[in-house]
């Protein structure tokens, strides 16, 4: 069957990992990104190292799509796309395993990533994240 980006774009939701072509580092190449808003289409990326303070890790463990325990990146490196780009950016995607959403932050590491998010980022853009994300607000 083909692999429609179209659908998983519809289906996505807050939590989700999705794998697509980033072209917004240097090299381009494809990253893992974890959807912030769905509304918005904001996301963050998976880093296999920590690279800022305001990083969460994501253990292997709990984490099935993940090769190494990584980070979620929480301090300014929002990504925001507009539907047809991601479209293009999933589109690129070529190995089957990573097309589609490939799996959802656990439960264990939501409230650290909240609060990191609560921490770091701008306040109408972590409202808007807490909002979709289920985080509870001022830590409670």
């Amino acid at each position: 069957m083909c692999f429609d980006p179209a659908q998983t774009i519809d289906a996505l939701a807050a939590w989700d990992v999705i794998y697509p072509y980033d072209n917004l580092i240097d090299p381009k190449k494809h990253k893992m990104w974890v959807c912030m808003s769905k509304e918005n289409l904001w996301f963050l990326r998976i880093n296999s190292l920590r690279y800022k303070k305001h990083c969460v890790v994501l253990p292997v463990k709990r984490h099935a799509f993940l090769d190494r325990d990584s980070f979620i990146g929480c301090g300014g490196d929002l990504i925001q796309v507009a539907e047809a780009e991601l479209h293009d950016l999933l589109t690129r995607q070529g190995i089957e395993a990573r097309q589609g959403i490939v799996g959802q932050i656990h439960q264990a590491e939501r409230p650290a990533i909240c609060a990191a998010l609560r921490a770091c980022t701008a306040p109408a853009i972590s409202r808007t994240m807490a909002r979709e994300l289920g985080c509870a607000p001022d830590g409670a």
